[in-house]
């Protein structure tokens, strides 16, 4: 991060029913690079979907953000899947390929 930067904290379901998640504590980097996090509810903003949705497909195009997808094969895979999305074992979105 740099100096001043912000950071969007959003998406900790896995951790949602875990009680030894004590959080991640980095405080030290918070401090020293004087860093804002801010949390947020993803529909809180569902009015901005669209326009936003358009934007990002943009952006992952231009090659200006880059995303992962965690692909799990097969319709039958569906609930191994979610309880993958559940206890924090996928990486980025979780697609189920059919």
């Amino acid at each position: 991060m740099k100096d001043h930067g912000r950071v969007a904290v959003c998406g900790s379901i896995s951790t949602y029913n875990n009680p030894e998640v004590k959080g991640h504590y980095f405080f030290e980097t918070i401090i020293t690079k004087r860093l804002k996090l801010q949390g947020f509810i993803g529909a809180e903003y569902q009015a901005d979907w669209p326009a936003a949705t358009t934007q990002v497909a943009k952006w992952i195009v231009e090659g200006k953000v880059n995303h992962k997808e965690h692909v799990t094969d097969g319709f039958d895979q569906t609930p191994q899947a979610l309880i993958g999305v559940l206890t924090g074992k996928n990486t980025g979105k979780a697609i189920v390929k059919i």
